[in-house]
């Protein structure tokens, strides 16, 4: 197994036999993890990658095809350029490690989060920064809300 050092974070990477690539031993605080979850929600990473996203959805909402591919590089780029460098990484199901996605699975989660944030902000469903919409309890709201319909118990009564 090649084992080789990077400047990085001292990080090691070993080689991965089964995708072209390496696997990651040690994470850094700039790396955006591609999965679902709590856990990884909220990892620095994702949670600066977000932000970075945020602040490009209201020029992706209104760009042409090839300014959005423009948009997504240049938050993949920004990543890339942190001190130390961010990395896109994925989970190897088999072995459980993270390694470094290619840059057009990096280019699909972008483009993604920057698409959940236009239609975001398209409905006004929630704002962009993660935070939750307060419940609208006004009058004139509540009074707009259908009446819950009544449970009739003796409708369905069995005569034996």
């Amino acid at each position: 197994m090649n084992i080789q050092k990077i400047d990085y974070n001292t990080s090691i990477m070993h080689e991965s036999p089964l995708f072209s690539g390496y696997y990651i031993e040690t994470l850094r605080h700039t790396d955006v993890l591609l999965g679902r979850g709590v856990g990884i929600n909220r990892r620095a990473g994702n949670v600066y990658f977000r932000e970075v996203v945020s602040q490009h959805v209201e020029d992706y909402l209104t760009s042409t095809k090839t300014r959005k591919m423009e948009i997504s590089r240049s938050v993949i780029d920004h990543i890339h350029s942190l001190n130390p460098p961010g990395r896109f990484l994925e989970k190897d199901e088999v072995t459980g490690s993270w390694r470094e996605c290619e840059i057009k699975r990096a280019h699909e989660k972008t483009a993604q989060a920057l698409r959940d944030g236009a239609a975001r902000l398209r409905t006004n469903k929630r704002p962009i920064s993660g935070e939750k919409k307060k419940k609208d309890t006004t009058i004139p709201q509540l009074l707009s809300r259908p009446a819950k319909k009544q449970r009739n118990n003796n409708i369905e009564r069995n005569c034996a």
